[in-house]
């Protein structure tokens, strides 16, 4: 597997309330990244498109810190 250069978590798709998980092999700005995988912001279930990347470190970093920033959102009725 390449080297991986930077993991970016910031688009969501919010029609479906999926924040994607991408990795750049490359610091060329130009280069286009991979989505390896989805987080739901409704569950925090990870979705996987490629589990070559499930246990990379940098990988598990974004998806914890992805998940510390979006919080589940739920509501209790009463």
């Amino acid at each position: 597997m390449k080297k991986i250069y930077e993991v970016i978590a910031d688009y969501i798709d919010e029609e479906a309330n999926l924040l994607s998980i991408d990795v750049y092999h490359s610091t060329d700005p130009d280069s286009y990244g991979k989505t390896v995988a989805y987080l739901c912001l409704d569950t925090h279930k990870v979705i996987f498109k490629d589990d070559d990347y499930r246990i990379e470190p940098q990988v598990q970093e974004a998806i914890k810190e992805a998940k510390k920033s979006n919080p589940l959102k739920f509501s209790i009725e009463v």
